[in-house]
């Protein structure tokens, strides 16, 4: 017990040589009558790769910082031409991904987009956290699209 915090501290080391089979453990709190009640709770655990301890962590916002290599992202559109019956018209857009990558991402469709009177599509980025598509609207009164958007900045 740590008076100083009003908190019960407890460090222990799982030993390299554990028996065969053991792949995981089980903590079990326990209050002064053996039972578990109500007020009993686990909070700001971190456990370490080695026999070394380290401050702890208080990180915030992980999805978001693996984001920053990977995401998709998905969308639909629908299109109206309104040209006075032009047809094959190529027409850009852009989107914004919800997180900031950490470069420029390589974009890409995943599979095959859903369309109707929809041809030509093209993805690009933009910048960190922008692409743009690009297609080409095949039929005189409009069409539309649904894709999904992989983005990639491995380092």
């Amino acid at each position: 017990y740590d008076a100083a915090t009003g908190r019960y501290l407890a460090t222990f080391t799982i030993d390299a040589a554990n028996p065969a089979g053991m792949n995981c453990f089980s903590l079990v709190i326990a209050n002064a009558t053996g039972t578990i009640n109500a007020a009993t709770q686990i909070v700001a655990c971190q456990l370490e790769p080695g026999p070394i301890a380290t401050p702890f962590e208080h990180r915030m916002g992980e999805l978001q910082l693996c984001q920053r290599y990977y995401q998709l992202s998905s969308g639909g559109e629908y299109l109206y031409n309104n040209t006075s019956g032009t047809s094959n018209l190529g027409i850009i857009f852009s989107r914004t991904l919800p997180v900031a990558m950490k470069t420029n991402p390589t974009t890409a469709f995943v599979g095959t987009p859903t369309y109707n009177n929809i041809t030509n599509w093209t993805v690009q980025p933009i910048s960190p956290q922008d692409y743009r598509i690009g297609v080409t609207l095949a039929a005189t009164t409009g069409g539309g699209f649904a894709y999904t958007i992989s983005a990639t900045a491995e380092l």
